[in-house]
Protein backbone atom coordinates (compact mmCIF):
# COMPACT_ATOMS: atom_id res chain seq x y z
CA UNK A 1 0.00 0.00 0.00
CA UNK A 2 1.30 3.04 -1.10
CA UNK A 3 1.56 6.48 1.14
CA UNK A 4 -0.81 8.22 -0.87
CA UNK A 5 -3.68 5.50 -0.05
CA UNK A 6 -3.12 5.25 3.30
CA UNK A 7 -5.98 7.35 5.70
CA UNK A 8 -5.56 6.79 9.29
CA UNK A 9 -9.45 7.25 10.82
CA UNK A 10 -8.79 6.85 14.21
CA UNK A 11 -4.60 7.25 16.36
CA UNK A 12 -6.10 5.05 18.90
CA UNK A 13 -6.39 2.34 16.71
CA UNK A 14 -2.58 2.54 15.58
CA UNK A 15 -0.04 0.12 17.22
CA UNK A 16 3.23 1.05 16.00
CA UNK A 17 4.58 4.28 15.01
CA UNK A 18 8.09 4.85 13.43
CA UNK A 19 10.17 8.08 13.69
CA UNK A 20 13.44 9.27 12.70
CA UNK A 21 16.56 8.14 14.90
CA UNK A 22 19.12 9.76 15.92
CA UNK A 23 18.94 13.53 17.42
CA UNK A 24 15.23 13.97 18.79
CA UNK A 25 13.55 17.11 19.00
CA UNK A 26 10.03 18.43 19.90
CA UNK A 27 8.32 17.56 16.96
CA UNK A 28 8.93 14.13 16.85
CA UNK A 29 8.91 13.84 20.77
CA UNK A 30 4.89 15.26 20.70
CA UNK A 31 4.67 12.57 17.61
CA UNK A 32 5.70 10.18 20.24
CA UNK A 33 3.18 11.92 22.82
CA UNK A 34 0.01 12.07 21.17
CA UNK A 35 0.11 8.64 20.05
CA UNK A 36 0.53 7.52 23.47
CA UNK A 37 -2.39 9.52 24.76
CA UNK A 38 -4.74 7.95 22.54
CA UNK A 39 -2.76 4.37 22.98
CA UNK A 40 -0.64 4.08 26.00
CA UNK A 41 0.20 0.77 24.63
CA UNK A 42 1.54 1.93 21.06
CA UNK A 43 4.83 0.72 20.08
CA UNK A 44 7.41 3.73 19.39
CA UNK A 45 10.15 2.43 16.76
CA UNK A 46 13.33 4.92 15.97
CA UNK A 47 15.32 4.48 12.54
CA UNK A 48 18.07 5.64 11.26
CA UNK A 49 17.45 3.58 8.22
CA UNK A 50 16.35 5.74 4.74
CA UNK A 51 12.58 5.29 4.59
CA UNK A 52 10.85 5.31 1.22
CA UNK A 53 7.12 4.66 1.66
CA UNK A 54 6.48 3.70 -1.61
CA UNK A 55 7.81 0.23 -1.06
CA UNK A 56 6.91 0.09 2.50
CA UNK A 57 4.22 -2.42 2.55
CA UNK A 58 2.01 -0.47 5.68
CA UNK A 59 -1.41 -0.87 6.85
CA UNK A 60 -3.57 1.49 8.90
CA UNK A 61 -1.96 0.46 12.07
CA UNK A 62 1.46 1.35 11.39
CA UNK A 63 2.03 5.14 11.22
CA UNK A 64 5.11 7.19 9.88
CA UNK A 65 6.08 10.25 11.79
CA UNK A 66 8.63 12.55 10.51
CA UNK A 67 10.44 10.25 8.47
CA UNK A 68 9.99 8.82 4.87
CA UNK A 69 8.10 11.90 3.01
CA UNK A 70 4.65 11.04 4.21
CA UNK A 71 1.87 13.15 5.05
CA UNK A 72 2.88 13.25 8.79
CA UNK A 73 6.89 14.29 7.30
CA UNK A 74 7.61 18.20 6.58
CA UNK A 75 11.39 17.85 5.78
CA UNK A 76 11.34 17.22 1.73
CA UNK A 77 8.59 20.13 1.18
CA UNK A 78 7.80 23.12 2.95
CA UNK A 79 4.35 23.73 3.58
CA UNK A 80 2.75 26.56 6.14
CA UNK A 81 0.63 25.27 8.93
CA UNK A 82 -1.01 28.78 10.49
CA UNK A 83 0.29 32.55 8.85
CA UNK A 84 3.94 32.79 9.30
CA UNK A 85 4.44 29.50 11.37
CA UNK A 86 5.97 26.17 8.42
CA UNK A 87 4.30 22.72 9.41
CA UNK A 88 6.29 20.16 12.01
CA UNK A 89 5.60 16.77 12.31
CA UNK A 90 3.59 17.61 14.92
CA UNK A 91 1.27 19.57 13.92
CA UNK A 92 0.78 17.72 10.59
CA UNK A 93 -0.17 14.89 12.74
CA UNK A 94 -2.22 17.68 15.08
CA UNK A 95 -4.28 18.72 12.38
CA UNK A 96 -5.42 14.94 11.74
CA UNK A 97 -6.34 13.73 15.02
CA UNK A 98 -6.51 16.82 17.01
CA UNK A 99 -10.15 16.33 18.05
CA UNK A 100 -9.40 12.70 19.43
CA UNK A 101 -6.44 13.65 21.03
CA UNK A 102 -7.90 16.52 23.04
CA UNK A 103 -10.44 13.92 23.91
CA UNK A 104 -8.25 11.23 24.89
CA UNK A 105 -6.44 13.91 27.23
CA UNK A 106 -8.89 15.81 28.42
CA UNK A 107 -11.94 13.55 29.72
CA UNK A 108 -10.35 10.01 30.51
CA UNK A 109 -9.50 11.92 33.39
CA UNK A 110 -10.97 15.43 33.68
CA UNK A 111 -13.03 15.76 36.96
CA UNK A 112 -15.94 17.00 35.46
CA UNK A 113 -17.75 20.26 36.85
CA UNK A 114 -21.30 19.17 36.03
CA UNK A 115 -22.65 16.93 33.66
CA UNK A 116 -22.52 18.19 30.11
CA UNK A 117 -23.50 17.07 26.63
CA UNK A 118 -22.16 16.11 24.02
CA UNK A 119 -22.15 19.08 22.10
CA UNK A 120 -20.89 20.87 25.32
CA UNK A 121 -17.81 18.75 25.03
CA UNK A 122 -17.19 19.15 21.80
CA UNK A 123 -16.84 22.96 22.11
CA UNK A 124 -14.56 22.35 24.92
CA UNK A 125 -12.42 20.13 23.05
CA UNK A 126 -12.18 22.72 20.52
CA UNK A 127 -11.47 25.49 22.91
CA UNK A 128 -9.06 23.82 24.21
CA UNK A 129 -7.45 22.62 20.69
CA UNK A 130 -6.40 26.60 20.02
CA UNK A 131 -5.17 27.33 23.72
CA UNK A 132 -2.64 24.15 23.27
CA UNK A 133 -1.79 25.69 19.30
CA UNK A 134 -1.36 29.09 20.91
CA UNK A 135 0.31 28.35 23.93
CA UNK A 136 2.63 25.08 23.15
CA UNK A 137 2.58 23.52 19.50
CA UNK A 138 3.05 26.98 17.51
CA UNK A 139 6.31 27.65 19.45
CA UNK A 140 7.75 23.90 18.52
CA UNK A 141 6.38 24.32 14.53
CA UNK A 142 8.78 27.28 15.30
CA UNK A 143 11.72 25.46 16.79
CA UNK A 144 11.64 22.97 14.75
CA UNK A 145 12.43 25.07 11.60
CA UNK A 146 14.71 26.97 13.12
CA UNK A 147 12.21 30.34 13.50
CA UNK A 148 11.83 30.53 17.54
CA UNK A 149 13.52 33.78 18.76
CA UNK A 150 13.15 32.96 22.21
CA UNK A 151 13.86 30.46 24.71
CA UNK A 152 10.78 28.12 25.30
CA UNK A 153 11.07 26.01 28.58
CA UNK A 154 9.14 23.26 27.25
CA UNK A 155 11.48 22.63 24.18
CA UNK A 156 14.77 23.51 27.01
CA UNK A 157 13.47 20.41 28.89
CA UNK A 158 12.92 18.41 25.92
CA UNK A 159 16.95 18.96 24.69
CA UNK A 160 17.94 18.11 28.59
CA UNK A 161 17.09 14.91 27.82
CA UNK A 162 19.61 14.23 24.38
CA UNK A 163 22.26 12.58 26.07
CA UNK A 164 25.15 14.47 26.88
CA UNK A 165 28.81 14.14 24.99
CA UNK A 166 30.17 11.36 28.35
CA UNK A 167 26.30 10.23 28.69
CA UNK A 168 26.26 6.30 28.98
CA UNK A 169 23.00 5.72 27.59
CA UNK A 170 21.72 5.97 23.56
CA UNK A 171 19.94 8.44 21.83
CA UNK A 172 16.92 6.29 21.70
CA UNK A 173 17.06 5.89 25.33
CA UNK A 174 17.00 9.41 25.92
CA UNK A 175 14.10 9.64 23.66
CA UNK A 176 11.73 6.78 25.62
CA UNK A 177 12.70 8.66 28.58
CA UNK A 178 12.11 12.02 27.53
CA UNK A 179 8.52 10.77 26.25
CA UNK A 180 7.75 9.05 29.45
CA UNK A 181 8.64 11.88 31.18
CA UNK A 182 6.66 14.57 29.58
CA UNK A 183 3.60 12.16 29.14
CA UNK A 184 1.51 12.63 32.07
CA UNK A 185 2.82 16.50 31.89
CA UNK A 186 1.51 17.40 28.34
CA UNK A 187 -1.62 15.33 29.71
CA UNK A 188 -1.93 17.92 32.57
CA UNK A 189 -1.35 20.38 30.07
CA UNK A 190 -4.85 19.47 28.59
CA UNK A 191 -6.79 19.09 31.57
CA UNK A 192 -5.42 22.45 33.02
CA UNK A 193 -6.33 24.63 29.33
CA UNK A 194 -9.76 22.47 29.98
CA UNK A 195 -10.57 22.53 33.14
CA UNK A 196 -9.97 26.92 32.70
CA UNK A 197 -12.23 27.03 30.22
CA UNK A 198 -15.20 25.09 32.49
CA UNK A 199 -14.48 27.36 35.11
CA UNK A 200 -14.83 30.85 32.87
CA UNK A 201 -18.10 29.06 32.02
CA UNK A 202 -19.22 28.26 35.80
CA UNK A 203 -18.00 32.08 36.47
CA UNK A 204 -20.07 33.07 34.00
CA UNK A 205 -23.22 31.24 35.47
CA UNK A 206 -22.47 32.91 38.72
CA UNK A 207 -22.26 36.15 37.74
CA UNK A 208 -25.74 35.94 35.83
CA UNK A 209 -26.96 35.43 39.04
CA UNK A 210 -25.19 37.87 41.10
CA UNK A 211 -25.96 41.54 41.58
CA UNK A 212 -22.41 42.53 40.89
CA UNK A 213 -22.84 45.41 38.87
CA UNK A 214 -24.54 46.80 41.32
CA UNK A 215 -22.83 45.82 44.37
CA UNK A 216 -19.15 45.32 42.82
CA UNK A 217 -18.42 42.31 44.59
CA UNK A 218 -18.39 38.50 43.19
CA UNK A 219 -18.55 35.92 45.52
CA UNK A 220 -17.62 32.01 44.81
CA UNK A 221 -18.75 28.96 47.57
CA UNK A 222 -15.57 27.28 45.94
CA UNK A 223 -12.70 28.94 44.65
CA UNK A 224 -12.89 28.65 40.61
CA UNK A 225 -9.91 30.50 38.19
CA UNK A 226 -12.27 33.70 37.61
CA UNK A 227 -9.60 36.70 36.05
CA UNK A 228 -10.95 35.59 32.54
CA UNK A 229 -14.84 35.47 33.63
CA UNK A 230 -15.05 38.77 36.49
CA UNK A 231 -12.22 41.24 34.06
CA UNK A 232 -14.80 41.13 31.59
CA UNK A 233 -17.35 42.78 33.75
CA UNK A 234 -16.35 46.61 34.23
CA UNK A 235 -18.05 47.13 37.19
CA UNK A 236 -16.35 43.87 39.37
CA UNK A 237 -14.09 45.28 41.81
CA UNK A 238 -13.45 42.15 44.02
CA UNK A 239 -14.21 38.59 44.62
CA UNK A 240 -14.84 36.61 47.49
CA UNK A 241 -14.20 33.28 47.37
CA UNK A 242 -13.25 30.23 50.07
CA UNK A 243 -9.68 29.03 50.27
CA UNK A 244 -10.47 25.16 51.01
CA UNK A 245 -6.90 24.37 51.68
CA UNK A 246 -7.05 26.73 54.51
CA UNK A 247 -10.70 26.52 55.38
CA UNK A 248 -10.68 30.61 55.54
CA UNK A 249 -12.19 33.27 52.95
CA UNK A 250 -10.65 35.51 50.84
CA UNK A 251 -11.00 39.08 48.79
CA UNK A 252 -9.16 39.94 46.18
CA UNK A 253 -9.40 43.12 44.42
CA UNK A 254 -9.85 42.38 40.38
CA UNK A 255 -7.21 43.22 38.26
CA UNK A 256 -8.01 45.47 35.18
CA UNK A 257 -7.91 42.52 33.00
CA UNK A 258 -6.55 38.88 33.12
CA UNK A 259 -2.62 39.08 34.61
CA UNK A 260 -2.54 42.60 34.69
CA UNK A 261 -0.31 44.00 37.78
CA UNK A 262 -2.98 47.02 37.80
CA UNK A 263 -5.88 47.19 40.00
CA UNK A 264 -9.24 48.16 39.84
CA UNK A 265 -9.48 48.94 43.65
CA UNK A 266 -6.92 48.56 46.46
CA UNK A 267 -7.89 47.27 49.88
CA UNK A 268 -7.67 49.90 52.89
CA UNK A 269 -3.96 50.79 53.24
CA UNK A 270 -4.59 50.18 57.40
CA UNK A 271 -4.96 46.90 56.86
CA UNK A 272 -2.21 46.21 54.50
CA UNK A 273 0.83 44.02 55.90
CA UNK A 274 -1.09 42.88 58.88
CA UNK A 275 -0.28 39.15 59.42
CA UNK A 276 -0.86 38.43 62.95
CA UNK A 277 -4.45 37.18 63.30
CA UNK A 278 -4.91 38.73 66.23
CA UNK A 279 -3.70 42.01 65.16
CA UNK A 280 -5.73 41.89 62.20
CA UNK A 281 -8.80 40.82 63.59
CA UNK A 282 -8.19 44.21 65.59
CA UNK A 283 -7.98 46.51 62.46
CA UNK A 284 -10.74 44.46 61.26
CA UNK A 285 -13.54 41.94 62.59
CA UNK A 286 -12.49 38.65 61.22
CA UNK A 287 -9.79 39.66 59.08
CA UNK A 288 -6.72 37.12 59.70
CA UNK A 289 -4.24 38.18 57.12
CA UNK A 290 -3.87 41.09 54.36
CA UNK A 291 -1.09 41.25 51.69
CA UNK A 292 1.58 44.61 52.33
CA UNK A 293 0.50 45.11 48.33
CA UNK A 294 -3.44 45.29 49.27
CA UNK A 295 -4.45 43.19 46.50
CA UNK A 296 -5.79 40.02 48.97
CA UNK A 297 -7.07 39.52 52.43
CA UNK A 298 -8.31 36.43 54.91
CA UNK A 299 -10.96 35.99 56.68
CA UNK A 300 -11.93 33.91 59.22
CA UNK A 301 -15.82 33.47 57.79
CA UNK A 302 -17.97 34.12 54.73
CA UNK A 303 -19.86 36.92 56.25
CA UNK A 304 -16.70 38.86 57.56
CA UNK A 305 -15.43 38.72 54.09
CA UNK A 306 -18.12 40.02 52.48
CA UNK A 307 -18.66 42.69 54.99
CA UNK A 308 -14.94 43.58 54.86
CA UNK A 309 -15.26 43.61 50.80
CA UNK A 310 -18.06 46.26 50.97
CA UNK A 311 -15.99 48.32 53.27
CA UNK A 312 -13.11 48.23 51.10
CA UNK A 313 -15.23 49.27 48.03
CA UNK A 314 -16.67 52.35 50.24
CA UNK A 315 -13.61 53.32 51.03
CA UNK A 316 -11.35 52.75 47.96
CA UNK A 317 -12.12 54.58 44.95
CA UNK A 318 -11.10 52.60 41.83
CA UNK A 319 -7.31 53.16 41.66
CA UNK A 320 -4.03 51.43 40.39
CA UNK A 321 -1.90 49.64 41.79
CA UNK A 322 1.14 47.67 40.54
CA UNK A 323 1.44 44.05 41.52
CA UNK A 324 1.51 40.99 40.08
CA UNK A 325 -1.25 38.83 40.11
CA UNK A 326 -0.95 35.46 40.54
CA UNK A 327 -4.69 33.99 41.15
CA UNK A 328 -7.33 32.84 38.27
Amino acid sequence: MTKEKISYIKLGAVDKMILHGGVFHADDVFCAIFGKLCNQSMNIERTTSRINLEDVDTCFRTLYADVGDGQFDHHSVTTEWKPGIPHCAATKMWEQFKDEICEYACFNSLIKVRDITNAHKLDIIHKTEKMFENYILKHIALQDNGQNTHEDMLITVIQSFQPNWNDAITMDEGFENCVSSLLPVVKNIFMRFASKITATEEVEARINNSDVKTTGIVILDNFVPWQGAVCAIPEALIVVFHDKERDQWNIQAVPEKPGSRVLRINLPARWCGVTKKEDAANIQPGMVFCHSAGFLAAFVDKQSAIAAANIAIDLGKPQRNLFSIFCG
